[in-house]
């Protein structure tokens, strides 16, 4: 009877072993802090497949095929004044490979994310991050400018949007470099979410 206590508890062990990016150690993944924009509400989240597919159609299978392992996101958000939205994402793989994947895919499919997108000079930053635009159609009121940039960072993809101001390249400029500091571990990370 104690032998078979045993097996269970050890099958047990192995099953919640391996749900964790390494045997017994979670993936690390650094937040966006909120002292980025102190004057916005905040909130952060970590990343799944699943919940990235429910966005995005076709996301999780391609996260799926590059080896995602984990991943945090940061948003702002304000009612009033210029800047009206912010998206901060992080996000590990297993590999080098898997994450400049995962960046091929989101720079062939803009469109997917942001409506009718347009290509714009890459930000003056390592890896030169893709930049794209979306203007509003004029067909909703509450419609407005959004930028996105993505970029690579060894095993680590990184994603930024931003939505108000037309134009919003100053700001995504700013947030991309201190999104990038914190992804090559030059400025502290805060706690995952």
């Amino acid at each position: 009877m104690g032998t078979n206590r045993h097996r269970l508890l050890g099958l047990v062990l192995a099953i919640a072993l391996a749900g964790c990016g390494s045997p017994g150690r979670p993936v690390a993944v650094p937040t966006f802090p909120a002292s980025a924009l102190p004057d916005l509400r905040t909130r952060a989240r970590s990343l799944t497949p699943q919940a990235l597919g429910e966005e995005t159609p076709g996301l999780a299978d391609e996260l799926e095929r590059d080896g995602f392992a984990a991943g945090t996101e940061r948003t702002f958000s304000a009612r009033t004044g210029e800047l009206r939205y912010v998206e901060a994402r992080v996000l590990r793989f297993d590999s080098p490979n898997g994450a400049a994947a995962y960046v091929a895919w989101i720079r062939g499919h803009p469109d997917l994310l942001l409506g009718t997108a347009s290509h714009e000079k890459p930000l003056t930053l390592e890896g030169s991050p893709s930049v794209f635009r979306h203007g509003p159609s004029g067909c909703c009121s509450k419609d407005t400018t959004l930028h996105l940039a993505v970029w690579q960072r060894g095993d680590t993809a990184l994603s930024l949007l931003v939505g108000g101001p037309d134009d919003g390249r100053e700001i995504l400029s700013r947030l991309a470099e201190e999104l990038d500091a914190l992804a090559t571990g030059s400025r502290e990370a805060s706690p995952s979410p």
